[in-house]
């Protein structure tokens, strides 16, 4: 199976540095203006199927690369859910005791509200192992996952354990990693605007 692991177009919360999670943010228009290029620049390899996690930023990335393409939901690959820490910035919450103490005990720790790291890779490997499922009872061969910079992360450091830090596995928005599977075993075949080492 072939893969192409795109993180969501640029939205106003990515620019503002904040928190975003759960929150439906849209793409910017000039994002969108990009990805359609990209879109028509013939740099996509083709595929059978495009899923995205049911939040606007992944729907409009999706319809803007791949138009036309049969699209599924996968909620479980959403972003993390910041709680009562979404929408806001670093410099907005420096200060407050709770997400001090998040950022402490930030893999086991839940945001109040929120989720931890380790749910949340939980919850994201449970996910890519239903999704990777289903695909293969159809046969689905190529497929496109348009996600977010979170689950991109946690999905290549399971699949390339070792090779970089976790969080320097998130790729820009809308840029992403192409990935060719065999038995099972990932290969990292190309990556379009995401750094390859």
């Amino acid at each position: 199976m072939e893969l192409l692991l795109i993180r969501h177009g640029l939205t106003r919360a990515n620019l503002e540095r904040r928190f975003c999670g759960r929150t439906d943010w849209p793409v910017l228009p000039d994002a969108l203006l990009s990805l359609d290029q990209l879109s028509l620049s013939g740099v996509m390899p083709p595929v059978q199927v495009v899923c995205h996690t049911g939040l606007l930023r992944t729907i409009q990335t999706a319809e803007h690369l791949f138009p036309g393409k049969p699209q599924q939901a996968a909620p479980s690959l959403a972003e993390f859910n910041f709680g009562d820490f979404e929408a806001q910035t670093h410099e907005d919450l420096q200060e407050n005791p709770a997400y001090i103490r998040w950022l402490a005990e930030f893999e086991t720790l839940a945001c109040p509200n929120g989720e931890s790291q380790t749910g949340f890779v939980a919850r994201v490997r449970q996910g890519w192992l239903e999704l990777a499922f289903g695909w293969t009872e159809r046969s689905i061969e190529k497929a496109a996952l348009v996600t977010h910079g979170g689950v991109i992360a946690v999905l290549m450091n399971d699949w390339f354990p070792g090779d970089r830090d976790l969080l320097d596995w998130q790729p820009a928005c809308g840029t992403g990693y192409w990935i060719s599977f065999s038995a099972g075993h990932p290969k990292l075949v190309e990556s379009f605007g995401a750094r390859m080492t």
